[in-house]
């Protein structure tokens, strides 16, 4: 590769790094996305400090699997950390939907999830919504809410 060609491309990824997204020309959407991929990948990889700085202070979780009405940002942590309660075998977000209102922004999508929780196979394709907020020049996450979909009247739990 010629020497001007390889400067080219060098400033423009070193660009990609130090420009905030949004102004750099992505959409929200793109930026929502990688986002809740990162916050995942902070799951699946048990990273305490990636999780903890993607979630809000006040995060909040509500979930069909959860052990009561809401979970907090340390309860999230705690249970996200423990390799006896959850493992992420595999995950992938799709058919995302967002609306922004200002420095909020909610997220529709699908999560297709493989893992173990409490030591039995926990699979499905969740119906997922976020609520994300703008705030010291990042995304963080406020709210989450997963729930299972349903197919012909019957609620999808536990395939394998």
């Amino acid at each position: 590769m010629p020497q001007q060609v390889r400067s080219v491309v060098l400033w423009g990824s070193l660009a990609l790094l130090v420009i905030p997204p949004g102004i750099r020309g992505d959409s929200i959407q793109e930026d929502i996305a990688a986002a809740s991929s990162a916050m995942m990948r902070a799951v699946a990889g048990r990273d305490s400090a990636a999780i903890a700085a993607i979630l809000e202070d006040e995060f909040i979780l509500t979930s069909s699997e959860t052990p009561g009405p809401l979970v907090t940002k340390a309860q999230y942590l705690a249970g996200a950390l423990d390799p006896a309660y959850l493992v992420v075998d595999h995950f992938r977000f799709h058919s995302f939907r967002v609306s922004r209102r200002g420095d909020v922004v909610v997220a529709h999508s699908r999560l297709e999830w493989r893992s173990t929780l409490k030591g039995q196979p926990w699979n499905a394709d969740f119906l997922n919504t976020d609520v994300w907020v703008h705030e010291s020049g990042r995304w963080q996450l406020l709210s989450r809410h997963t729930s299972y979909p349903k197919d012909g009247g019957r609620i999808l739990r536990g395939r394998s």
